[in-house]
């Protein structure tokens, strides 16, 4: 509904009905104008008849304008209130015209005609009650100018036989204004309480709105922390309940993960409360951001959050795994500064952690858990935190310890390469594999199987491999430089699949042959059958790129995968490795035997040079020789060696024995 006040509103639809209701009496009536000229003709003088034809036209053009230019006006949105007067006037020149017929061509000595006149008149009068009886001046102004004439026609000017036509034609007038005037309340009074129903519909349907937006505020409050909008402490538990029984319903784990920020008291107290409240927010978004679309995280109130991670592994200890995935992220991420009231802040975080569904473990006992490990976790000191359950805890301790001594190691250069030979039937040295150790200065040696995994999992598995690259170019270009490498030997680096993946390997590897002067094709990058299987477009480009510069590729552990014969035909590898759980056991009736065999003649069908793995018996070199095997690795030949001694085996360009 529009703004304007209900008067106007109501002028405004009477006279939208009275243009909608006008435009078929408006040309009925010049119609029967006509007709009335026809008749007329020859009783009338023609100049007078033409004149007051003329006069009909003009007031029915001017309530046609008044009509078309409204209807118009209103469709442009820019309504035109003069229009009102002008349809008045047309309608009231109108009714004068047919009022003057009465005194200009009303037929003077044709009683036939007189009547048929007067029922013209008459006619005209009656049919415009209905159509203009909206607007009470027009159907007044209409019937009086339109009948009165008549009935002064025939009263005054045709006393004998005019009375009483003249007399039924007045009281025809009375009762048609009573009428009319009874129609037109009734219309005014339909259309105000039309209007009224729609003010009150719009009324309460604002009212509703704000009632709404207040079944929403309540809610939002109730449910969400108005600082971070972050849900709070009862929607939490709302989703705890629920992801609890999902994770039954489908046997999966999950975890709730209580956080609290370390120190947080005094950054309030020394930036003000406002500062205070803006670290909390960017702490918030920071959380947000680290975290999958189908977990949350919560605010608890003060300093204290709360994240509820879904989906995990069905497998409790990879699921603890995940979570510690989380906690890395976390804190990476809150180790970036935060700019608040103009200063470099850096804060740290404790959390405590339960994973569930647990047996007869509530929602409420979960964050009670998760609780207790977080004051465990203050109590251990800032940035640390402890799962409820001891013994991940246990496990997770030893993974934290493991992650960050190997980032020591790397720093400290703790970890040191040793070469396995690899060479012909009769010893001639083809060229050898890279293999990392680490020597702990409190705990001795560690074997690879030892931290390899956890580097892979905490992605430091990627420093590892730079600095692997690294120390085996520098050496390459030692050996080349000293004349100890012949141009058909090459040395392996085993390149993981997290590696490999990554969109800066290509660059990386050749910035670090550039860089340490070592020539591509003393290169052999090993990669697993696994690595290969994925994103194979991406893989063959990465992998052609390399080749062509010189850059050798062999497949390590070849035979535990599922790459097909139609799949390495499309990759530019140099060498396949046959892996050691099929050389152990290798004899002339055994599957292994079968396996190998078709791996060494696949492979030569294909181009590729082989190397078996784990040869360390003669028994086991005969059987891999009779099937043209080139090329062996193992300690029958040789332990993986320190590099002083791999230099002096260069030199001698033969195993001894």
């Amino acid at each position: 509904m529009s703004d304007l006040q209900p008067s106007h509103q109501l002028l405004k639809e009477q006279q939208r009905l009275l243009y909608r209701n006008s435009l078929l009496p408006i040309f009925i009536s010049l119609v029967i104008g006509a007709l009335l000229c026809w008749l007329q003709f020859g009783d009338a003088d023609t100049d007078v008849l033409l004149l007051w034809l003329a006069a009909l036209l003009l007031a029915t053009a001017i309530r046609l304008a008044a009509i078309v230019l409204t209807i118009t006006a209103e469709k442009s949105g820019r309504p035109s209130p003069h229009l009102y007067p002008l349809f008045l006037a047309g309608t009231w020149l109108a009714a004068m015209v047919w009022g003057g017929a009465s005194l200009t061509i009303f037929p003077e000595n044709n009683p036939a005609s007189q009547a048929v006149f007067i029922i013209v008149i008459v006619g005209i009068s009656a049919a415009a009650i209905p159509s203009l009886c909206p607007s009470w001046p027009a159907i007044s102004g209409f019937l009086a100018l339109c009948l009165l004439p008549l009935a002064t026609q025939l009263i005054l000017v045709h006393r004998q036989g005019g009375l009483l036509p003249g007399f039924l034609v007045i009281l025809f007038l009375l009762v048609s204004l009573f009428s009319a005037r009874r129609l037109n309340h009734n219309i005014a009074e339909n259309i105000t309480l039309r209007l009224e129903s729609v003010e009150k519909e719009r009324v309460l349907r604002q009212s509703e709105e704000r009632y709404q937006k207040v079944a929403q505020e309540l809610s939002r409050r109730t449910s969400y922390d108005m600082l971070t909008d972050l849900p709070n402490r009862r929607l939490l538990l709302e989703y705890l309940h629920q992801e609890v029984a999902r994770s039954v319903r489908h046997h999966q784990h999950g975890a709730l993960l209580c956080l609290d920020l370390d120190n947080f008291n005094t950054i309030n107290d020394a930036l003000g409360h406002s500062a205070g409240d803006n670290l909390l927010r960017q702490v918030a978004a920071r959380l947000t951001d680290c975290l999958r679309a189908e977990d949350t995280a919560a605010r608890m109130g003060g300093d204290e959050f709360t994240l509820l991670l879904s989906h995990l592994d069905p497998a409790i200890d990879q699921a603890a795994r995940q979570v510690e995935d989380v906690t890395r992220r976390l804190t990476e991420r809150m180790a970036v500064p935060f700019f608040i009231a103009e200063q470099q802040l850096t804060i740290s975080f404790s959390m405590g952690i339960s994973l569930f569904p647990e047996a007869d473990k509530i929602p409420e006992d979960i964050l009670k858990q998760a609780d207790t490990a977080l004051n465990q976790a203050k109590a251990a000191g800032q940035g640390t935190f402890r799962f409820f359950q001891p013994e991940m805890q246990g496990a997770a301790d030893r993974r934290l310890r493991l992650h960050t001594d190997i980032r020591k190691a790397i720093d400290n250069e703790e970890l040191t390469l040793y070469y396995q030979p690899q060479v012909t039937a009769d010893g001639r040295l083809a060229g050898a594999e890279a293999l990392l150790r680490w020597i702990h200065p409190e705990r001795g040696m560690i074997a690879p199987l030892e931290f390899i995994t956890i580097a892979e999992e905490t992605g430091i598995i990627v420093d590892i491999g730079e600095y692997v690259l690294e120390k085996t170019c520098r050496s390459i270009r030692i050996w080349q430089d000293a004349g100890l490498l012949a141009p058909s030997q090459s040395i392996a680096v085993n390149i993981s699949a997290r590696e490999f993946s990554a969109p800066s390997f290509v660059n990386r590897v050749l910035d670090t042959l550039s860089r340490t002067g070592a020539h591509p094709h003393h290169l052999d990058i090993e990669l697993t059958e696994g690595s290969l299987l994925t994103s194979v477009e991406e893989t063959i480009a990465k992998m052609t790129l390399l080749r062509s510069r010189g850059i050798r590729f062999s497949v390590d552990d070849f035979g535990t995968g599922y790459s097909s014969l139609s799949y390495l035909r499309t990759l530019p590898l140099h060498t396949l490795k046959i892996d050691r759980s099929f050389v152990n056991d290798i004899k002339p009736d055994s599957s292994e035997f079968t396996l190998v065999t078709t791996i060494i003649t696949m492979a030569h069908s294909l181009g590729l040079q082989v190397i078996a793995e784990g040869v360390e018996t003669a028994e086991q070199l005969r059987y891999l020789a009779e099937k043209e095997c080139q090329l062996y690795q193992g300690y029958y030949f040789s332990r993986p060696i320190p590099v002083e001694e791999f230099t002096k085996l260069l030199r001698s360009g033969k195993l001894a024995g």
